[in-house]
């Protein structure tokens, strides 16, 4: 009789667990369920199953959206904060979970080793002869130890980065970040970088010097002078 009373009570919790496990399986498959990028960044989702006619929102459009096409889920940043981006196909569902990050909390080092990731001075204009010895110039300068940076990390309360040199010299200074554009504030001169992604981890911060050399050699011709550290984003120890 006990084991009677055992089996009644067993079964509809059999049934719930098993429903359960049937409802978690039963949705739509994606290659995967979260995502971090800095905000600006893109990325896409490869839905892993049949191609079917999907929609997809998002819970805060202000800080990522998503469109979709076949089987692949685009997915763009806009600015900090997490959202959930909404995939459906009118009977099954899918929830990423989407990350959206500043600079700050990232430990950004200098990649050594490795001739891709060299710093990288580009001078483009019309006098060939004095673009080429412009960019040596610069070249030249940036090798010294007290211009080749090592690492630099950044705040977000209150807004603030710290560059480390070869020399073991510090700048430090205010900072803003927007959509892959990073701008420093130090001792009055304002500092503006593009971010490029070249890996998950590696990405090169660009500085555009055209209007600056621009000023000072009118008529040399000068079409484009930009300035390219390439930095990696190494987690802190611990």
């Amino acid at each position: 009789m006990r084991l009677f009373h055992v089996l009644i009570f067993l079964v509809p919790c059999l049934t719930l667990l098993s429903c359960k496990k049937d409802q978690e399986a039963a949705k739509i498959p994606v290659n995967t369920s979260t995502v971090q990028l800095l905000a600006g960044q893109q990325t896409e989702i490869v839905i892993t199953g049949e191609v079917k006619p999907y929609t997809v929102a998002s819970d805060h459009p202000d800080i990522a959206g998503a469109t979709v096409q076949d089987n692949k889920i685009t997915v763009t940043t806009n600015k900090s904060g997490i959202t959930y981006i909404r995939l459906s196909d009118g009977t099954l569902t899918a929830s990423i979970k989407v990350i959206a990050t500043t600079l700050a909390g990232r430990n950004w080092v200098r990649i050594t080793g490795d001739a891709n990731y060299e710093t990288k001075v580009t001078v483009e204009g019309t006098d060939a002869s004095f673009a080429a010895t412009l960019k040596k110039q610069l070249e030249d300068e940036l090798a010294l130890p007290r211009n080749t940076l090592l690492g630099v990390t950044y705040n977000d309360a209150p807004p603030a980065f710290r560059e480390e040199y070869a020399d073991r010299s510090r700048r430090e200074g205010a900072y803003s970040y927007d959509k892959l554009v990073a701008t420093q504030v130090y001792n009055g001169v304002t500092e503006v970088y593009r971010l490029i992604a070249m890996t998950k981890t590696i990405f090169a911060f660009e500085r555009d010097l055209t209007t600056h050399y621009k000023s000072l050699h009118a008529d040399k011709g000068l079409q484009k002078v930009t300035v390219t550290r390439f930095l990696r984003d190494r987690p802190f120890p611990g």
